[in-house]
């Protein structure tokens, strides 16, 4: 945010503090934004037309259920694999209930189930690994169960959300992405990537989440207290920050009322800053930590300073609220002359229509005036959201512009990424970020990742066989 724009509303701190992400996106096709595992399983075998998948009971898991083999042990589990279900006819596209059998739900593809994709209920020892869920209200959904793993699959463009874990013990969550999942409305906005209950035990890695309402909220009961995913961690010795002047000779200050940076924050702004080549990092000068604010996550004030306030504590919020305060450095201290002049012409062009602005988190303010995105408030807060929006999961980014434009004809999202992607000034890198938590220590984790960019076609990154590190 730019000091001299009008500043965020109540509403967008606390949808920031969810690591709240909106995006309005038409019915796309459900193509190349998948997992790698479910890009690979895909090619290996062309998926074969079934109806949906209804199983009650362990005496159900039949042939004529999809089941190809096992016996439902630990050693021989029934294996149901390689299925595309049409399920706009029926409520839920693949449901398993009332059974203790050892099964693997595997490569499936359910599309436009009327509820829920694929609905585990009441059942121990299944796992669902490398399937896609689209078009349905939630993708997948596991209620009163316990010793499930979902793995590597994909809920895309869902109604109202991608993973659910309902009462459920021992679920783990690996691999997994929700991108996209909501309703484009603007009255209906509480959409989830990845959901948990305070009645359920859980564990999480390598999870991406990008486009909902709340990017993932779990919520944990531990010695009576609700702790959702992620809450202000425990201070500790400030040693990071000290580390950013040593690396970078940039200043990291407070002004009088305001705490300073404890090291989770300052670890995630280290890795920030680490992440940053030095023609997008150079132009920073400085962060000031800020007292609380009702009304305001970040400020843009010039010359280079970042402010960042109290309030925003969300780990994962911290860390795109920096990368969208840096975005509006580049804008005032990186762009030559004729790339304002071209950035003035992409806002104009992107006018009302949502398929031409990124990843949008939920304004109440910007709602109230009837726009869907922050992005559209000018064009400064246009390419500040652009600039969040590659950072925090290229590849979604890309894959959502390709898509706009095979389906409309639409170019200005495209254009505007490959906007984005000169200003590295050489080969771009691509960026995402891992979610990982245990609901039952309450130890959570915000990876950052970056991955140098070895082609490009028509202006955008090639973001297959990407190789990745961490910061």
């Amino acid at each position: 945010m730019l000091q001299e724009e009008k500043p965020r509303g109540m509403a967008t701190i606390r949808a920031f503090l969810w690591g709240a992400l909106l995006v309005g996106i038409l019915a796309l096709p459900a193509e190349d934004l998948g997992s790698s595992v479910w890009a690979q399983a895909r090619e290996e075998r062309p998926l074969r037309s079934h109806a949906p998948i209804v199983i009650r009971g362990n005496e159900e898991f039949t042939g004529r259920n999809g089941v190809l083999r096992g016996s439902g042990t630990e050693r021989d589990p029934y294996v149901i694999e390689g299925w595309r279900i049409d399920a706009s006819e029926a409520s839920v596209g693949v449901h398993l209930s009332d059974t203790d059998a050892y099964v693997i739900l595997r490569r499936c593809e359910v599309l436009n189930a009327r509820e829920v994709g694929i609905l585990l209920e009441r059942v121990a020892n299944v796992t669902v690994e490398a399937c896609r869920v689209t078009g349905s209200d939630r993708g997948f959904q596991v209620v009163d169960s316990q010793r499930v793993r979902l793995r590597d699959n994909t809920a895309e463009r869902n109604r109202e959300g991608g993973f659910f874990v309902l009462n459920s013990q021992d679920v783990d969550l690996a691999g997994n992405a929700a991108f996209y999942n909501w309703e484009t409305s603007l009255q209906r906005i509480r959409s989830w990537g990845i959901y948990v209950d305070e009645r359920s035990t859980s564990r999480g890695w390598d999870n991406r989440s990008a486009g909902q309402a709340y990017d993932i909220a779990v919520l944990a009961v531990r010695e009576g207290d609700t702790v959702d995913l992620f809450a202000a961690p425990p201070p500790q010795p400030e040693e990071s920050c000290t580390r950013i002047f040593e690396e970078f000779l940039l200043f990291i200050g407070e002004r009088e009322g305001a705490e300073p940076l404890t090291e989770p924050y300052c670890a995630i702004l280290l890795a920030v800053l680490r992440s940053l080549p030095d023609p997008l990092r150079n132009p920073i000068a400085q962060f000031i930590r800020m007292p609380e604010s009702e009304e305001i996550a970040g400020m843009y004030t010039g010359v280079g300073t970042v402010r960042l306030f109290a309030n925003l504590r969300h780990l994962k919020a911290f860390a795109e609220t920096t990368y969208h305060e840096i975005g509006h450095v580049l804008q005032d201290r990186l762009f030559t002359p004729s790339e304002q002049q071209r950035w003035i012409q992409l806002h104009r062009r992107s006018g009302e229509d949502s398929d031409r602005y990124p990843i949008q988190d939920a304004d109440a303010g910007a709602r109230r005036a009837g726009i869907l995105h922050y992005a559209m408030v000018n064009r400064f807060e246009d390419f500040a959201s652009t600039f969040e929006a590659y950072t925090r999961d290229t590849p979604a980014m890309v894959s959502r512009a390709q898509r706009i434009e095979s389906l409309t004809g639409k170019t200005v999202l495209r254009e505007k990424i490959a906007f984005v992607v000169r200003l590295f000034r050489g080969f771009p890198y691509a960026y995402r970020k891992l979610l990982d938590w245990d609901s039952q220590t309450g130890e959570v984790r915000v990876r950052i990742q970056r991955a140098e960019v070895k082609r490009l076609e028509n202006g955008l990154p090639v973001v297959t066989d990407l190789v990745w590190e961490e910061f």
